[in-house]
């Protein structure tokens, strides 16, 4: 996964308007430490299509890459 994916978050309740799964961008990955140290629960920042407007952060595992940015 990496900036720029698009990604969908299976068994989700949230639906698009044709009532498929909603479909998100990444556009930030987790924090990694000035020494490596990273997150117990790695989290993308996601721009949801027709979601609120501002970046929630989604846990990675809960995501599937639709179609990987070139």
């Amino acid at each position: 996964m990496k900036v720029g994916d698009l990604v969908r978050m299976p068994g989700s309740r949230i639906r698009s308007e044709d009532g498929g799964d909603s479909l998100g961008v990444v556009v930030k990955m987790p924090y990694v430490g000035p020494k490596g140290e990273k997150q117990q629960t790695p989290r993308v920042g996601i721009y949801w299509m027709g979601g609120s407007g501002h970046l929630d952060w989604e846990p990675m595992a809960w995501l599937e890459v639709i179609n990987e940015s070139g």
